[in-house]
């Protein structure tokens, strides 16, 4: 296969640009981060994702133009380069705050079934719960397949709250007790106490209602590949 020279040239810049962002005190200025998007420059993900880390990770007040820009473009970058590659840096970086992650997948539509999965496993609830309602740019059917695997482990969760008989100032009665240890009454679905709202699988009920979006969202797929 033959080689441009301005494909020679782009890989000549991704690998300075590769060398230079491994300082971490060096962040790309907004052109050269119109030339990595423009050129869906892959192999920079991890790299590019720190200096996005550390910038959010900085103060307001001690944020430098650099680091606005970082904050600005990389979501940028995620959309420009291959799905696959922009999965890969999200899911697989293992350095950021799990908010920080779960706003990437959202802002950039990178729900990915399969990875989500994997997390569940690793019983990374919360962050699966909170991307369950994000839509991806295109279905196929091992997507499908994917999203009903989720959702079936999901369902399966085991119950980490219970009803129990417990004994009071009014003596002996039944009460749910919530995955956290709080009492409740015995018909209650999600603990009362503030701040907390778990079901007996330790689920909130916005964290139901994104399950229910996935559900439908699966039957609709069904219905449309049929």
């Amino acid at each position: 296969m033959g080689v441009s020279c301005e494909q020679l040239r782009v890989e000549e810049l991704r690998m300075r640009y590769e060398e230079l962002l491994e300082d971490p005190s060096v962040y790309p200025t907004e052109a050269n981060w119109q030339f990595i998007c423009d050129h869906r420059l892959e192999g920079l993900g991890h790299l590019l994702m720190a200096k996005y880390v550390t910038s959010l990770d900085r103060d307001e007040l001690d944020r430098e133009e650099l680091h606005q820009v970082a904050i600005e473009q990389f979501p940028n970058y995620l959309q420009a380069v291959d799905r696959l590659y922009a999965l890969e840096v999200v899911y697989e970086y293992s350095q950021a705050p799990d908010e920080v992650i779960v706003d990437l997948i959202r802002r950039c539509r990178l729900f990915d079934a399969a990875r989500l999965l994997g997390w569940l496993r690793q019983d990374r609830v919360w962050e699966v719960m909170a991307v369950l309602d994000v839509y991806q740019p295109e279905y196929e059917p091992d997507d499908l397949e994917a999203m009903r695997a989720l959702s079936a482990a999901i369902h399966r969760l085991p119950a980490e709250g219970r009803v129990e008989e417990r004994r009071g100032l009014f003596g002996v009665g039944m009460k749910y007790i919530c995955p956290n240890g709080h009492v409740n009454a015995p018909d209650a679905e999600y603990c009362s106490h503030s701040g907390c709202g778990l079901n007996a699988q330790g689920l909130t009920a916005d964290q139901v209602k994104r399950l229910e979006v996935l559900d439908t969202r699966i039957d609709a797929l069904t219905h449309l590949m049929e």
